[in-house]
């Protein structure tokens, strides 16, 4: 009998009155699922391309305003207390500003080495609340290896670093779980083809709704032989996985790229998000076959594409245009501004906004109204 642990933590996310789970939480848990995969794999090497061993980990990158669910979401599975996978035998690190020297290692004075943290928690799942903070240091003069050796560590997990006292060489396989408020992101760039992504715009429903489960989540208490039996059950599917022997991937896999028109380059990160979903979904068996067998694993995929496309195109425009459509298609600037208060822009910035916005001929302005170019 194999363990399923998608529905068992969906389940709990619906006890929890977790506003949205249905639309983020399959992320997490196809990641998770993924990095138990691929930590299986990189020791048994059941499946290959091209005759090697690919890596099948998910990083995911969250991407909202200020207060709304990045960090909720992150804390719900991988914070303390009880989070969903806390203490299920998968090691969770969290970290915020880091340089080149603190991930990959550096030397102490003396020349010893000193490990960094991807080398020392090469097996963990690591969790960044504002990833701005790391992007930020790849602009300094001192950090300017950082984002290569980032690219490489969440490609293929090799990590190659000369110095003049020592060398590093090692692989490993740290997961990446962060968020970062809205910007444009090139999906196609070294960085961005290393993410899944998920997006989230509030609108004032959104935010009346979440004020409601505040309101009925308060002094909701965690039963301890619950969270004991659920992780319990995730530490059993741990184990299920090191029992893999075969994996194939079903003709629909590629009809459904076909049908979305997925880039090459993105096809990876599909892979992944579809096998680790079929892994929690359906079970680990001795052979896995990867296919779009339920309307769910359609219906994340297909968001998947919509929070790419999204993101690719720059998101805060997006949350502009949505602003203006559901305001009929034509808005004035003192409106558009007190509507942009739930994303935490102030009038300047939401003024350089508008101006790239017309001057891309994403929306016009007609007289004292802002419209969206159709």
């Amino acid at each position: 009998m194999t363990t399923i642990i998608y529905d068992l933590i969906m389940d709990e996310l619906k006890d929890r009155h977790v506003y949205r789970y249905k639309d983020y939480a399959p992320f997490f848990i196809s990641s998770f699922a993924c990095h138990r995969f691929n930590l299986m794999n990189q020791a048994k090497r059941v499946y290959q391309e091209h005759k090697t061993i690919p890596n099948m980990r998910l990083h995911l990158l969250f991407v909202s305003p200020a207060g709304f669910m990045k960090s909720f979401f992150l804390k719900l599975f991988a914070g303390y207390d009880n989070a969903i996978f806390q203490e299920t035998g998968t090691h969770i690190i969290h970290r915020q500003s880091m340089n080149e020297a603190s991930l990959i290692g550096s030397t102490y004075q003396s020349g010893q080495q000193r490990i960094g943290i991807a080398q020392d928690n090469d097996k963990s799942i690591m969790v960044i609340e504002e990833f701005s903070g790391l992007t930020n240091s790849m602009k300094q003069s001192f950090n300017s290896q950082l984002e290569s050796s980032l690219l490489s560590l969440l490609d293929s997990g090799r990590v190659y670093k000369d110095m003049a006292s020592t060398t590093f060489d090692y692989d490993s396989q740290l997961t990446l779980w962060a968020a970062v408020q809205p910007t444009r992101f090139d999906v196609s760039s070294g960085l961005g083809r290393r993410f899944c992504y998920l997006s989230y715009i509030p609108t004032l429903q959104d935010n009346a709704e979440l004020r409601n489960i505040k309101q009925q989540t308060r002094n909701m208490l965690a039963d301890p032989n619950e969270m004991m039996i659920m992780r319990e059950q995730i530490s059993l599917f741990r184990d299920e996985v090191r029992q893999i022997e075969k994996v194939t991937f079903d003709e629909s896999v590629a009809e459904l790229y076909d049908d979305l028109n997925l880039f090459a380059f993105e096809i990876p990160i599909f892979d992944r998000l579809i096998l680790g979903y079929n892994l929690a979904r359906y079970g680990a068996k001795d052979h896995c076959e990867i296919g779009i067998w339920d309307k769910d694993i359609l219906d994340i995929v297909s968001k998947e594409k919509e929070y790419r496309d999204s993101i690719q195109s720059g998101l805060d425009f997006k949350m502009i245009t949505k602003i203006i459509e559901e305001h009929g298609g034509s808005i004035s600037m003192k409106s558009l501004t007190d509507k942009c208060l739930i994303y935490g822009w102030n009038s300047q910035q939401l003024g350089k906004i508008v101006k790239t916005m017309i001057e891309s001929s994403i929306i016009f302005k007609n007289r004292n109204m802002l419209e969206v170019i159709e």
